[in-house]
């Protein structure tokens, strides 16, 4: 129990542990010309939906580990 814990909290306060060796990026186009209002936007609006959607799957797979975290304290705690 005090190994998982010791663990978890390494995995917790250490991002590169954490992190996946893939990293996405957006695939939103630049506007060629600042000055079309249209183009800006739509560059904007793609960034947010971006930004919105990892913002999602980041909070997802921290459930997921917070799960994992409860079944393990349930198993343990079982004994």
């Amino acid at each position: 129990m005090k190994l998982f814990l010791l663990i978890s909290i390494f995995l917790l306060f250490n991002p590169s542990a954490q992190s996946d060796n893939y990293s996405p990026s957006h695939s939103c186009s630049e506007p060629w010309d600042r000055n079309d209002q249209y183009q800006v936007e739509n560059f904007k609006e793609c960034i947010e939906d971006f930004v919105d959607e990892m913002q999602d799957q980041s909070s997802e797979h921290i459930e997921a580990a917070n799960d994992a975290v409860s079944d393990w304290n349930s198993f343990a705690n079982g004994w």
